[in-house]
């Protein structure tokens, strides 16, 4: 960073050569994440060269000196390009320091998680060494235990030749006890041991689990980032470049509202999700090539593949299609309407909804169920998944949390849509009840002191239904 710079235009083309110098973080985060998986142990070497470029570089300005190595026009050019950039230091100024500010966060964040990486191997070493440590003292306790038995059999064998009948029945029961004790303790220390070693490796799973979620995220914020950064860049070297003194004011569409980050922060955990969406799992078993129609974050999508069941999601928001191919994930950018038409009739093994009819009109809905029904093979389900308006606590709670929700969509309305198409069974379910401390209590009268106590509760009843019931339902059609 000790380079100095003629003119702002030698600046941009620095900047943009150090930015392209790692076009596809991406691509080379996955083909380490392939090798590091393939030999059993994950490889941070990428990781930590990464971050010490980050902690060298992070801190970019605009800031350079103006020089000139003319003799005589020198002066006359350094003071023209100074003029110049007192012109345009405002204009790039705060983007430098809005872009060093979050170099900094970003870097700071990476050395963070490299500590925790750190300490996290550190823990992994001490669990392997205590593991084999306990397998020695099994593999001593086990030569211990084979010398008594064969002293006790020794002993035992040279008893039975000078005892009578009797008294070897007894040393037999006695042999037999033995063998049954040795086999308790060994059963005993080879479950010990297994649980010890389920207990690290799930541990181990779910915070690799977890890191590869937060990369693949931080990996898709990059992403957004370069983006926004590159445009940034371009629109300023074509000011630059026109050698003009009008100043462009209009503002590039950003697309600055984050989906994936909203649905991260208000939709809960992928494996919180996951484990809601369980409750699906048994109508889609023994089926194949079943459908995710706005899949998001694709958590149905991975509940179904760690269930041997194939599937394939689909969904319009680019980032999320991103997110989740980064995750390995069979997720493609298309239109559901679209893509169900190009389909062949009787193809499907299932096709799922969730909390994507309340983004859609009426008559989308209405197409949505028609071409889902004609698809889907003989026996298969249409399972769609939305916010219930028959409690009033969406309403202050969830829907208009999400500015792209349209409307709620009734129960009995999409009862009749998937009845009158064609499918021979749509049962309703209900759940995600709200919690019971926001309910009105009913009155508890021993003496029967008031009158109509009981119609009152069920009054009460029907207002807590009402005001705090299920928050979401999910309609299952059967063709």
């Amino acid at each position: 960073m000790s380079r100095t710079f003629d003119s702002a235009e030698d600046l941009m083309e620095h900047l943009k050569k150090q930015i392209l110098e790692y076009p596809d973080v991406d691509t080379s985060y996955k083909s380490i994440s392939n090798k590091s998986y393939a030999s059993g142990e994950l490889d941070f070497s990428r990781f930590i060269a990464e971050n010490e470029v980050n902690n060298k570089t992070w801190n970019v300005s605009a800031d350079r000196p103006i020089t000139s190595h003319r003799k005589f026009s020198g002066k006359f050019i350094v003071f023209g390009k100074k003029i110049v950039k007192k012109i345009l230091r405002w204009y790039v100024s705060n983007t430098f320091e809005i872009q060093a500010s979050f170099n900094g966060s970003v870097t700071r964040s990476f050395n963070e998680m490299y500590n925790i990486i750190i300490q996290l191997k550190a823990k992994q070493d001490e669990n392997e060494l205590l593991i084999k440590e306990k397998g020695q003292y099994i593999q001593q306790l086990e030569t211990k235990i084979n010398l008594l038995n064969e002293n006790m059999k020794s002993k035992l064998e040279l008893g039975l030749k000078e005892k009578n009948y009797v008294e070897n029945e007894v040393l037999d029961d006695l042999l037999n006890s033995l063998r049954l004790e040795d086999d308790r303790l060994k059963d005993k220390f080879e479950m010990r041991l297994n649980n010890i070693e389920n207990q690290i490796n799930n541990k181990v799973h779910n915070i690799s689990e977890n890191y590869r979620s937060e990369i693949n995220f931080m990996q898709y914020r990059i992403r957004q980032i370069n983006k926004k950064f590159n445009n940034n860049n371009h629109d300023f070297a074509v000011n630059v470049d026109s050698h003009t003194n009008t100043l462009n004011t209009n503002e590039t569409d950003s697309n600055s509202f984050d989906y994936l980050h909203f649905e991260n922060k208000f939709r809960g955990s992928i494996e919180e999700i996951k484990n809601r969406q369980r409750v699906y799992l048994p109508y889609f078993e023994n089926k194949e090539n079943v459908l995710d129609i706005g899949c998001g974050r694709g958590e149905f999508v991975e509940l179904l593949i760690e269930n041997n069941v194939s599937v394939k999601g689909i969904d319009l928001n680019r980032e999320m299609v991103e997110y989740c191919q980064d995750r390995g994930l069979p997720v493609e950018y298309d239109d559901a309407i679209n893509y169900l038409i190009s389909l062949g009739d009787n193809e499907l093994g299932g096709v799922f909804l969730g909390q994507v009819i309340e983004h859609l009109t009426f008559n989308q809905i209405i197409e949505l169920v028609e071409l889902a029904y004609s698809k889907l093979k003989a026996g298969s389900y249409l399972i769609m998944e939305t916010p219930n308006p028959l409690s009033l606590a969406i309403f202050y709670r969830t829907f208009y949390v999400d500015p792209t929700h349209v409307k709620p969509v009734h129960p009995l309305t999409i009862q009749y849509l998937v009845e009158s198409v064609g499918f021979k069974k749509a049962e309703l379910i209900y759940s995600s009840r709200v919690e019971p401390n926001w309910w009105l209590p009913k009155l508890d009268v021993i003496d029967n002191s008031i009158k109509n106590v009981n119609e009152f509760n069920e009054g009460v009843n029907r207002v807590n239904d009402l005001l705090y019931g299920n928050l979401d339902y999910a309609i299952l059609a059967k063709k």
